[in-house]
């Protein structure tokens, strides 16, 4: 038994939907999304999960909220949200970019596409994923493995395959979050990072979640 099973099926719901909408936007800003974030409370679908998280959450919520509705219109939020997203993780005249791939977190300046892209492209195999022939990412990418993510927790809760969790539990404590609080700490240090770095602190909480109230059933 484990405690993530016990949880609500708002609150399992909310979580696989957290995670979803993790991934979207690491993937950049859209205007669809701009525009369904500037005309309701972003992460309302993840109320159910607030009690079960980092009692800070509730106020980095309102924070985003805050910033995001400081915009005129969804267009403003948009070209904002676009902007710092290419300067933060791809490039800008400083030189100095956040990867969002794990391979560059091996140790100081590791470039892409080292053991963690083969690994993480073996697991997608091994459970018959793949990446679209429209993605032109290493597998590594923070997107990719929110999304594999998702469907360990999927698999679990819709099919019952109790391997799936074991997995998931794993993959979130030993896999991600090392790599992903390296991410945050240099997200930090980027002026233009205030939505970004928010948006970790969320990814963070729930993979903490994942990690410290989930034990494998036998």
């Amino acid at each position: 038994m484990n405690a993530v099973s016990a949880i609500s099926g708002d609150q399992k719901t909310a979580l696989l939907k957290g995670i979803r909408t993790f991934s979207q936007m690491f993937w950049g800003p859209d205007m669809a999304m701009c525009q369904d974030m500037f005309e309701r409370d972003l992460f309302r679908e993840i109320e159910p999960l607030i009690p079960l998280l980092d009692n800070r959450l509730p106020n980095v919520i309102e924070e985003m909220n805050k910033w995001i509705h400081g915009f005129p219109d969804a267009e403003a939020l948009f070209d904002e949200l676009e902007s710092s997203y290419v300067s933060l993780f791809i490039s800008n005249q400083k030189g100095r970019v956040v990867p969002l791939y794990q391979s560059c977190y091996e140790y100081e300046n590791a470039p892409m596409m080292g053991p963690p892209a083969s690994m993480m492209k073996e697991r997608l195999a091994a459970d018959g994923l793949s990446m679209g022939s429209h993605i032109n990412e290493p597998p590594d990418h923070l997107a990719v493995e929110l999304e594999y993510l998702y469907f360990l927790l999927s698999k679990w809760w819709d099919d019952n395959h109790t391997a799936s969790i074991a997995k998931a539990v794993s993959f979130a404590s030993n896999i991600m979050l090392p790599w992903v609080y390296k991410l945050q700490k240099r997200l930090k240090l980027m002026e233009e990072s205030l939505f970004y770095s928010l948006l970790i602190s969320l990814n963070i909480a729930v993979l903490e979640f994942i990690d410290i109230s989930t034990t494998s059933k036998e």
